[in-house]
């Protein structure tokens, strides 16, 4: 008897998949900051010069999808009023209780969509999370909650091929991915970092479209939004950075991405641990992960009425 297949999922990059996406992330903040890479501050500082240059004091910042608070602890930095919003339960605290001695700092628990505040900030800004929200909302939002010479910014992490030291064991992965769980697309990247600055770059008009494409692979959901009307072409800014990981280390990041997501429990372990064994007992339990750090930012043009 044949096994069953599985449907696939909706792409992620419809309103409905995103939502759904995004909010299943909260099931894993126990893995976040040890799984995840962090956000250097001076990308972030490179990112934004062009705003702290033409604006004597930014102050306030409004941020987009918290997390754990990675990428929040770094904004006050250059701004003295960081709000703050995450929806997931146990990712909102985490942020709230890593920050809790900051009083720059507010979180809130609301998503993007069901923002409600009416204060303009200097700076909107997102570490992996902006595209989880509806583009068809926040990009519009975004410009109405900045002031004139403000920006919306975001950083985000992806995969990026390397050489050989990391696509053979990178490959050994996917295939073990393929023989427990088929139906799920295999992780690590499929763009060489040259590849997707080139890209990056062609899609640099409009964020939306450069965004969409480094997350999903594609422009298609946001290609007729008018982001032109709210946003002056994008900066586009990509470094490539490397982390070390053990066994553990690399089934955490994999489980911090949702990479065992609607698998069932005893696949799930048997894939976490023939990870685990190999890089432990073929890799020395040490693999350099290549990854490629986008940061996109553009400014608010004048809205019009």
């Amino acid at each position: 008897m044949s096994p069953t297949k599985r449907p696939r999922p909706a792409p992620a990059h419809t309103p409905a998949r995103r939502q759904q996406l995004g909010a299943s992330f909260d099931g894993l903040a126990d893995h976040y900051t040890a799984g995840r890479p962090t956000y250097p501050a001076d990308f972030v500082q490179a990112l934004l010069r062009p705003l702290f240059d033409r604006t004597d004091q930014p102050r306030t910042v409004l941020e987009v999808g918290a997390g754990t608070g990675q990428a929040t602890g770094i904004l006050p930095r250059f701004f003295s009023q960081v709000t703050s919003m995450e929806p997931g339960f146990r990712l909102n605290q985490e942020a709230s209780r890593r920050l809790s001695d900051d009083d720059r700092v507010t979180v809130h628990r609301s998503t993007f969509e069901a923002w409600s505040g009416t204060d303009t900030y200097d700076c909107v800004f997102s570490a992996s999370a902006f595209h989880w929200a509806d583009p068809h909302v926040s990009y519009e939002k975004a410009a109405t909650l900045l002031k004139p010479c403000g920006t919306l910014a975001v950083i985000s992490y992806g995969d990026v091929v390397s050489d050989d030291a990391w696509e053979q064991p990178a490959e050994r992965i996917r295939e073990m991915y393929r023989r427990h769980a088929p139906h799920l697309t295999p992780p690590f990247g499929t763009r060489s970092l040259d590849d997707l600055s080139s890209a990056l770059k062609h899609h640099g008009d409009s964020l939306a479209q450069a965004l969409e494409y480094f997350e999903f692979g594609t422009a298609e959901a946001v290609a007729a939004l008018h982001v032109s009307h709210w946003f002056e072409p994008a900066t586009v800014l990509v470094e490539r950075h490397e982390r070390p990981y053990t066994g553990e280390g690399i089934v955490t990041a994999l489980t911090s991405y949702g990479g065992f997501r609607n698998l069932e429990e005893d696949t799930a372990r048997r894939l976490a641990a023939e990870i685990r064994t190999y890089v432990e007992d073929e890799c020395g339990n040490r693999l350099l992960r290549p990854f490629a750090l986008v940061g996109l930012a553009a400014d608010r043009r004048a809205l019009r009425p």
